[in-house]
């Protein structure tokens, strides 16, 4: 079996694949009194945050997803 062999994805694609993610509009879903699920998604990107209420709203956790 032969396996493919990619590139490494450059610092530059990776910045900009970040700060394309986050530009999607939002939207808002309380999961608990004190958790908030933002959900941004696009044609190219999804991302996932949850925040913390209790903390000014500072997130906890990020997921950033390329779609294909």
């Amino acid at each position: 079996m032969q396996q493919e062999k990619f590139k490494p994805a450059s610092a530059a694609s990776v910045r900009g694949f970040l700060s394309d993610s986050e530009k999607a509009k939002g939207s808002p879903k309380d999961v608990s009194a004190r958790v908030n699920l933002l959900t941004r998604e696009d044609d190219e990107n999804i991302l996932f945050e949850t925040r913390d209420k209790d903390q000014n709203g500072a997130w906890v956790h990020r997921n950033y997803i390329k779609k294909n």
